[in-house]
């Protein structure tokens, strides 16, 4: 059994080892839930002054979704740990509970470590009874002077207060804007590079990619159209989006070539004939989301569609005189139903339907102003 001595140095994170059994295996900085697991016992003392305990210096990052939604979150992780000059963890407890999405940035060459359930759960409490839990976070609220604060983001738009983080903290959000991380834009154009060069499969669409007046275009379809949930929370982008776009590059670009990209290439075919010339890529191998966001980031103007991956296609593309165009809307206002949010989660679509019903899903922070928006 833990000594009233023991306690107190475990919460202080100042351990007298010879009052611990070796048997319990508690060491410095042992997390609250840890001791709470270990002696069942201690379940029973609402002690809340005994459910902080310090954690180390770290920026952890939630991710979640699919490769853009990664990468914006990894971007704002990135400039925080930086600035304050402690590591970046990546929290991928997200990832076993979906069927459709992977962590893919494993392939570039980002500067970051992967959490432990340990760290994480110093931050998040998730071990802690749901009641404990939500009083000890409406504390921490009143407090953001503490150490370990966990911050969320406000939808879509630009939550200034995540910059203010503290050495100590856990981001949990999408972090759709590039007001978050603009300030290290060299740095993330490095980690953002492929380990590995193309693979030799795909190599022929990097010439045509590479081509002076190349034009990436992204049409994504299949979560927006044949998932009935998707359906009812994003557009999908018509033809007469992507006519009008095309209409305006040509404008400026007479001898534009179209570097097609979709999920449903059979469609693309038969209602994009207009984005001539052209070709539709057709990348293979298993790095293909990786490699097909680098062929459109070597294009030299972009078409978008209403889609984190081909957010950062264009945004990373080198040329500094490129024109990106944009759809204005990306989400419908549709009521939908709470009861929907499992079938959501298990689909793997990038936004919570809760956090899409109850927060702001403006995306004048997502779109940079110089972005034509259509």
């Amino acid at each position: 059994m833990l000594t009233g001595k023991t306690m107190v140095a475990v919460v202080g994170g100042l351990l007298d080892h010879e009052n611990v059994p070796d048997r319990t295996h508690i060491h410095p900085g042992t997390h609250f839930c840890t001791i709470l697991e270990t002696h069942h016992w201690f379940e029973r003392i609402p002690l809340l002054w005994l459910a902080y305990i310090r954690p180390k210096n770290m920026i952890i990052i939630r991710l979640m979704g699919g490769l853009g939604n990664q990468m914006f979150q990894y971007a704002l992780g990135r400039r925080l740990a930086m600035e304050r000059n402690v590591p970046l963890k990546l929290d991928l407890s997200w990832f076993p509970t979906q069927t459709k999405r992977h962590y893919l940035l494993d392939q570039f060459q980002i500067s970051a470590e992967i959490a432990t359930s340990t760290e994480i759960n110093i931050f998040t409490k998730s071990h802690w009874p749901s009641i404990l839990r939500n009083i000890f976070w409406k504390l921490q609220a009143k407090h953001p002077e503490w150490p370990g604060q966990v911050i969320t983001d406000h939808g879509l738009s630009f939550y200034p207060q995540a910059l203010q983080a503290p050495k100590q903290a856990y981001l949990d959000g999408y972090w759709q804007s590039e007001k978050y991380f603009s300030t290290i834009e060299p740095i993330l154009r490095q980690d953002f590079q492929l380990k590995v060069p193309f693979g030799v499969e795909n190599k022929s669409w990097v010439e045509k990619a590479s081509q002076p007046y190349a034009v990436s275009v992204h049409i994504r379809r299949m979560d927006y159209v044949d998932n009935p949930i998707g359906r009812s929370v994003y557009y999908s982008c018509s033809p007469d989006y992507y006519r009008q776009a095309a209409a305006i590059i040509l404008r400026e670009i007479p001898q534009a070539f179209f570097v097609v990209f979709s999920d449903d290439l059979s469609w693309a075919r038969q209602n994009m004939d207009f984005l001539s010339p052209g070709c539709f890529v057709e990348a293979v191998g298993p790095r293909k989301d990786q490699e097909e966001l680098m062929l459109m980031a070597l294009c030299q103007h972009h078409i978008i569609a209403n889609s984190s991956y081909s957010w950062w296609g264009a945004w990373l593309g080198s040329n500094p005189h490129k024109t990106v165009i944009a759809p204005e809307k990306w989400f419908r206002k549709e009521s939908i139903d709470v009861k929907d949010s499992i079938e959501l989660d298990s689909a793997g679509i990038l936004m919570n339907i809760l956090k899409f019903r109850e927060e702001n899903t403006d995306t004048s922070s997502l779109l940079p102003d110089r972005w034509l928006k259509i």
